[in-house]
């Protein structure tokens, strides 16, 4: 099996319209997909899936950063009060 971990996401969607005109083209035929093409398929559309999820949680990570740097100083403080709050509560 490929190894799709080493390939851009531009690549995998290459790949993975590859796959799909395979499976496509065998239940055209009335062929049965062999499992190696539906293996792939199923592998790189998880890679795919895998990899717009971290793409999102750093860019949900990164506005949460740049949002917390625009905050008075008063908005910090009231953050880290009740942060502490918490973890004062936490340890009794």
């Amino acid at each position: 099996m490929k190894n799709f971990e080493v390939l851009d996401v531009n690549e995998l969607f290459l790949e993975k319209n590859k796959f799909e005109v395979l499976d496509q083209s065998y239940q055209a035929e009335g062929l049965e997909t062999p499992e190696m093409v539906l293996d792939a398929l199923a592998q790189i559309t998880q890679e795919i899936k895998h990899r717009i999820q971290g793409d999102l949680e750093r860019r949900l990570r990164t506005a949460k950063l740049r949002r917390d740097s625009l905050k008075t100083a008063r908005e910090q403080r009231g953050d880290l009060d009740r942060e502490i709050e918490s973890l004062e509560k936490r340890l009794v």
